[in-house]
């Protein structure tokens, strides 16, 4: 019989039950929503703390420390299991799609999409800790991100072997095509002037034509 406790969402508190003793899998997700929905209610890391994160699960504070060494390894796992989230998600958006252009087109598309539908969820993927910190605790090819930017750049080089895009570096290809995205995502969400008359449809998709033209061959 688990205890009924509360957990956070976004600011608000929900009823939920506790983890039993030993159920250390449970615990450790609900620590880890707890720890998203305090990221999301404060927009940064350094705005959380442990105790809150806690007492949000209905548990000590010493609690944590058996599943996330200190609060940067708590935040590192909240970002990669959101990274995984969205990585079948443009894993997902190309599934399909026959040709390397269609392929980037529908991933770009999913992306934006993404970030304006979900914006809380979307703040989380970039809202922890900078890349040179998660990496003295994560190996690169072992960070979500980094995989879904790798599968990005695996697309544009079966364009080049095809033919469909003119030679190019294939990750630098795909950082490019993510920062046009997120810079999308910005502009939609917190445009203001002319930018706001813009149909946000409209604006991906000649944003989108205007960088998968500049790869054709």
């Amino acid at each position: 019989m688990t205890e009924p406790t509360t957990t956070s969402t976004g600011g608000r508190r929900a009823v939920g039950h506790r983890a039993a003793a030993g159920d250390g899998d449970r615990l450790r997700d609900q620590l880890l929503d707890a720890a998203e929905a305090q990221l999301v209610a404060k927009g940064s890391i350094q705005g959380v703390s442990l105790r809150q994160v806690a007492r949000d699960v209905g548990v000590s504070a010493t609690s944590v420390y058996l599943h996330f060494s200190d609060k940067d390894d708590l935040f590192i796992h909240v970002c990669q299991r959101r990274f995984e989230a969205f990585a079948q998600l443009l894993r997902d958006a190309r599934t399909g799609q026959d040709t390397p252009t269609a392929q980037l087109r529908a991933c770009g598309t999913a992306y934006v999409r993404f970030g304006l539908d979900h914006p809380e969820q979307y703040a989380v993927l970039f809202g922890g800790l900078p890349l040179e910190e998660v990496t003295k605790r994560i190996p690169e090819d072992e960070l979500v991100g980094l995989q879904a930017l790798t599968e990005l750049a695996e697309v544009v080089r079966a364009g080049i072997a095809a033919g469909e895009f003119r030679p190019v570096d294939p990750f630098a290809t795909a950082v490019s095509l993510w920062a046009l995205c997120h810079g999308l995502v910005g502009v939609v969400s917190h445009g203001s002037g002319k930018a706001d008359a813009i149909d946000p449809g409209a604006l991906i998709e000649v944003s989108l034509n205007l960088c998968l033209d500049g790869l054709k061959v």
